[in-house]
């Protein structure tokens, strides 16, 4: 039996706005503003769903779940991770492990990582300790410029958005 891995990246940024729930990591996290969307607006789980598409050759989230169809309108991500799953699953992929960093100034993150890795994990139906959550913040206008290059958009430095990065590391046993 031959093992070949394939690695995968997501990146996914929403901005934080009045009247929604904040959803981080298939959890809600306590805060004043939610991120923007045509569904929850996770973007943990979007750039995951990114990441795992990608490593399978399968392309991204919109090819999958396009925006402009009304079924997904509101949809929670975590319905879309559990899709890309069974797709990862179909192409004869397993999860090695997966690292998630998210930026953002606010809100702080840290006591909300440990759930979030808990339920991503539960949904990719995973070891914990095969998914690491970690959070920074985006502390400069040079960050931010790194982010969003020459958009007028506010970004994570200004507290205004939130940023992730996914990197998943894919299995695949069998012949080839």
């Amino acid at each position: 039996r031959m093992t070949r891995l394939r690695v995968g990246h997501g990146f996914d940024v929403h901005r934080l706005v009045a009247g929604r729930p904040l959803k981080l990591g298939g959890i809600e996290v306590p805060h004043s503003r939610g991120l923007e969307g045509h569904s929850d607006g996770d973007c943990a789980l979007h750039a995951a769903c990114d990441a795992l598409l990608g490593a399978i050759g399968q392309g991204d989230m919109g090819r999958h779940f396009p925006s402009r169809d009304p079924r997904w309108h509101g949809v929670a991500s975590r319905e879309f991770l559990e899709e890309t799953v069974r797709l990862v699953r179909e192409a004869g992929f397993t999860l090695g492990n997966l690292d998630i960093t998210l930026i953002a100034q606010e809100p702080v993150l840290a006591p909300y990582l440990e759930p979030m890795r808990t339920t991503i994990a539960e949904v990719l139906e995973v070891e914990p300790e095969l998914v690491s959550v970690k959070a920074k913040r985006a502390r400069s206008s040079a960050s931010n410029r790194c982010v969003h290059r020459r958009e007028k958009a506010p970004g994570p430095a200004k507290g205004k958005a939130v940023a992730m990065s996914w990197n998943p590391m894919l299995t695949i046993w069998g012949k080839f």
